[in-house]
């Protein structure tokens, strides 16, 4: 099984959407009209754009649930949700 990062994710979007660019990506990424056409057809860049907050974890798992280990702040997602955003 392999893990797809936030990196891969983007990298994905901008070879779908921006001809492999990154940089392009980052540029529409800072306009209105850039981040409607980005986040059109995709509801993982779209709460990455606009409510990031709530993708981040608000506690250390560890108060959660006992011997998980994240940091506060970080966004993660299991694979399920990754399959979920495909």
């Amino acid at each position: 099984m392999t893990m797809t990062t936030l990196g891969d994710y983007f990298q994905e979007v901008a070879d779908y959407m921006c001809e492999g660019s990154v940089e392009l990506l980052l540029h529409l990424l800072k306009t209105t009209a850039g981040r409607r056409y980005l986040t059109c057809d995709e509801p993982l860049l779209f709460a990455l754009t606009y409510m990031p907050h709530s993708l981040k974890m608000p506690a250390p798992l560890e108060e959660l649930a006992e011997g998980a280990d994240s940091e506060v702040g970080v966004i993660s997602m299991s694979e399920f949700h990754w399959d979920l955003c495909e």
